[in-house]
């Protein structure tokens, strides 16, 4: 019996599918907010929650960037 178990994920595909996430859960945030019944505070939650995830997908990118640098 073969061993097939799948192999470890490279940084780049790590952070692929973090990127891809992000961008997921900010794109579910803006369906929320596009939601006619949520109180001030819920949309301010949504916000400062989109603008989080914003940063940490800037800085994702930014490893991406310097990794594909490092590729070259």
């Amino acid at each position: 019996m073969t061993n097939h178990a799948p192999k470890p994920l490279t940084e780049r595909e790590k952070l692929d599918r973090d990127i891809a996430g992000l961008k997921e859960s900010i794109r579910l945030n803006w369906v929320d907010l596009d939601r006619l019944n949520l109180s001030r505070e819920e949309r301010q939650g949504i916000r400062e929650n989109t603008n989080l995830l914003i940063e940490e997908l800037k800085e994702l990118l930014g490893r991406l960037d310097r990794l594909d640098g490092k590729n070259s």
